[in-house]
């Protein structure tokens, strides 16, 4: 089952456009890489999977965000592509920033503040190492990137 909602969404504390029961839906996820959702449906659903749009679904981590990137046709079918709400982050752009003497958590809040057009994301890690970092145009996705490889930890949903 999955909750279906336009591309502005913002609030997910009701069902959406619809709900739809795709035929097929795996998550696939990777330490710190991919994370998205496959789905395969009927045709007659189209108008719902447009590039664009948010997917709510429940996964083993509980109920998770994707937006659709990519949507093909085969064998009268429907196949959807959706990377998790996170790489979102991709197109929010750091200038310039210097995190210094900070631990993670307070590194990553500094980083999400830091972007040039103020992001919907909330941070948070129980990381106490405390580093230094200079980022000069980078996405936040590329920093947290580069947070997670000077400070250690993982993504987590």
């Amino acid at each position: 089952m999955a909750s279906i909602y336009p591309s502005e969404e913002k609030l997910f504390s009701d069902n959406g456009l619809k709900i739809l029961n795709p035929l097929k839906a795996v998550i696939r996820k990777e330490n710190n890489g991919d994370y998205r959702l496959d789905i395969k449906d009927d045709l007659e659903f189209l108008e719902y999977y447009q590039s664009g749009n948010i997917l709510r679904v429940t996964t083993p981590w509980g109920k998770q965000c994707f937006r659709i990137k990519n949507t093909a046709i085969e064998n009268r079918k429907i196949n959807v592509t959706a990377p998790h709400i996170y790489f979102d982050s991709e197109n929010y752009i750091i200038k310039d920033s210097y995190v210094v003497e900070k631990n993670a958590n307070a590194a990553l809040d500094h980083l999400n503040s830091a972007t040039y057009i103020a992001t919907p994301f909330t941070t948070i890690s129980d990381l106490q190492t405390v580093n230094n970092y200079r980022c000069v145009r980078k996405s936040l996705a590329e920093a947290v990137n580069d947070v997670i490889e000077r400070w250690g930890g993982n993504l987590s949903s």
